[in-house]
């Protein structure tokens, strides 16, 4: 496998990861509010998803450009 196809490889699977635990969350806190955060804090939560996806691409530009 190229470096270009796992770049998009874990792309996919961390957006997949971010959008689906954002999803649960946001279904959970639907059906039991009174045990559950508010919705906002589980969006600052995505952060951690958006972390590594910038580190990826942010890598793989520099390593474009050698």
């Amino acid at each position: 496998m190229n470096r270009k196809k796992v770049i998009v490889v874990l792309n996919v699977f961390l957006i997949c990861a971010m959008v689906v635990h954002i999803c649960v969350k946001i279904y959970l806190h639907g059906q039991h509010p009174e045990y559950s955060s508010p919705a906002y804090v589980e969006l600052f939560n995505a952060v951690y998803y958006l972390i590594p996806l910038l580190i990826i691409n942010i890598g793989n530009l520099v390593l474009k450009k050698r």
